[in-house]
């Protein structure tokens, strides 16, 4: 099925219009007072329930793609990206933070692009990721309420533990679907030499 077939399908028009209404949230921050924390939260509820949907009705309809399986955490990582860079200018969050994000779902992508140009197949996201994304939106959610930081930077540590985690794996799916094998790993032949010296 082509490119242009697959892109409308409901599952991948949902991952889309994450990507499409993302960069509003640089206008619903700015909207002051309990209004427009309440616009916000209700914004991002609406896109995290697409984030949900699109896989259900991929699998319930039996329309999975290539392209789902690459939109779908590109959206993601679009959404999550842009929220915590207009973190940086309406609730003061450190730089850095977004910039380890960033600096990872950059890496992802462009190691996700590399393997489907030179192994003609799809890496798909991982349940570490989704952990991921989840508890880095609740750290959004809990940021525009603002009133409970420990809440906060709880959700924080937890959603950059599994972004770590995440990255983990990715980097093993990465080197096993190219072929790499470790350095470190010994060779057969060093093997049985060390266990014939050691039982003599």
């Amino acid at each position: 099925m082509s490119f242009r077939e697959d892109i409308f399908k409901i599952p991948n028009l949902l991952s889309l219009s994450r990507i499409v209404f993302a960069p509003a949230v640089f206008v619903l921050f700015g909207i002051p007072g309990l209004e427009g924390k309440i616009i916000c939260i209700v914004f991002l509820g609406l896109l995290f329930l697409t984030d949900l949907a699109d896989g259900m009705l991929a699998r319930k309809l039996g329309a999975p793609s290539d392209l789902g399986r690459i939109l779908d955490p590109l959206a993601d990582k679009v959404l999550v990206a842009l929220l915590f860079i207009a973190l940086i200018f309406y609730r003061g969050l450190p730089w850095w933070i977004v910039l380890v994000i960033l600096a990872r779902d950059l890496a992802v992508l462009a190691a996700g692009l590399y393997i489907k140009r030179a192994k003609k197949t799809v890496v798909e996201s991982n349940i570490w990721g989704k952990l991921s994304t989840t508890f880095l939106m609740l750290t959004v959610l809990a940021l525009i309420v603002e009133d409970f930081p420990c809440v906060t930077w709880s959700l924080l540590g937890i959603g950059l533990f599994f972004l770590l985690v995440s990255s983990v794996t990715y980097v093993a799916v990465f080197f096993k679907t190219m072929g790499v094998k470790p350095a470190f790993r010994p060779a057969a032949s060093s093997r049985r030499g060390k266990a014939r010296r050691s039982s003599e």
